[in-house]
């Protein structure tokens, strides 16, 4: 998954949607934001738990306390939509594993723990559903 390149803001609206991705030797960071307001020198936005961002308009770069950092927002194409869509399903895949990681292969004779055992792998069975749902649909 390649960077596109930065988006143009020069003529961002609100309510428009860009994607902002980033990685490094720890983490994979791929958000969808919208546009909430706009400045003569930024723009700012929200992910969909409105989080609120703020990028440096004249380079789409994101604006830390301390600066500009390295990464900067790209413009909806397919592309980017197909990227953004293959991280979250590759992001629930690994909470579904992770999820299923956490059930114990013993099976228990208290029944709260059994409950709870079935509550943890039905939604880590549900994550995965999810998961694979836009596989399916392509």
């Amino acid at each position: 998954m390649a960077m596109t390149g930065p988006a143009d803001l020069s003529d961002v609206r609100t309510g428009d949607v860009l994607y902002w991705r980033e990685q490094d030797a720890l983490n994979a960071l791929f958000r969808r934001l919208t546009v909430t307001e706009i400045d003569a020198d930024t723009v700012h936005l929200v992910n969909q738990l409105d989080d609120p961002y703020v990028f440096d308009r004249a380079t789409a770069q994101v604006r830390w306390p301390d600066g500009l950092g390295r990464s900067y927002l790209e413009a909806p194409s397919p592309e980017t939509d197909s990227d953004y869509d293959a991280f979250v399903s590759d992001q629930r895949l690994r909470y579904a594993a992770h999820e299923l990681s956490r059930i114990p292969a013993s099976v228990t004779r208290n029944h709260a723990i059994r409950v709870d055992e079935v509550e943890r792998l039905e939604t880590a069975i549900t994550a995965w559903k999810l998961a694979r749902q836009p596989e399916e649909d392509a």
